[in-house]
């Protein structure tokens, strides 16, 4: 069995997520780079990838052109009860999950759909993976999303974090640039590393032997 995915990334660092996806895979195939995005296959489970580099990693269940509009994006939307779309992926949920939510973007943004669109795609939703509806608190997230490279989307969220607003203090680098940093630094025991930031503390420098 294989699995496609898409993985959100810092805008320019593409190509170190796809550095680190070759090393870690031996089975990656299907690799294609976009502006803040690296969709990939392999045969690794979720639970299995440990991929620090993405700020978050979606299951693909169909992609298709579409405009980066909001009106792209409501066109998208409403053909996706209809299309080809891995519903069979959509029952892999986490035990106990029950309820999901779905969630629309268009080139970044979170945007409101037409309602009747919405409703029927989560009835569709609903009736495919054994989940209901919660707009609230729900355990699962499905995505429908229209990209600036006019590709449109329908998505599993896979990664479970809070906002880094509501994490991170001011200044503190996101986990996934201080994961890339290390990783291209590749630190060997003995090495002696000057690190400027100093977790976030402004303008200090020390330097921090490697063990």
């Amino acid at each position: 069995m294989t699995y496609r995915y898409l993985g959100l990334c810092i805008s320019g660092t593409e190509d170190i997520c796809a550095q680190i996806l070759a090393r870690r895979l031996k089975d990656l195939c299907g690799l294609s780079l976009s502006g803040g995005s690296v969709d990939f296959t392999t045969a690794v489970p979720y639970s299995d990838l440990n991929l620090f580099c993405f700020n978050n990693i979606f299951r693909v269940l169909y992609t298709a052109p579409a405009a980066p509009t909001p009106e792209g994006l409501a066109g998208f939307l409403r053909s996706l009860p209809s299309a080809p779309v891995d519903w069979l992926a959509c029952r892999d949920n986490p035990r106990g999950a029950r309820t999901f939510r779905l969630v629309s973007s268009c080139c970044g943004q979170l945007v409101s759909v037409p309602k009747k669109a919405k409703a029927s795609l989560e009835e569709k939703l609903r009736a495919e993976s054994g989940l209901r509806p919660d707009r609230s608190l729900p355990d699962s997230e499905f995505w429908t999303m229209v990209r600036s490279d006019g590709q449109g989307w329908l998505l599993k969220r896979l990664s479970r974090h809070k906002a880094y607003d509501k994490l991170l203090s001011p200044g503190e680098l996101h986990p996934e640039l201080a994961y890339m940093l290390c990783w291209l630094s590749d630190p060997k025991p003995g090495d002696i590393i000057c690190d400027p930031f100093c977790g976030h503390t402004p303008g200090a420098v020390q330097a921090i032997p490697v063990q």
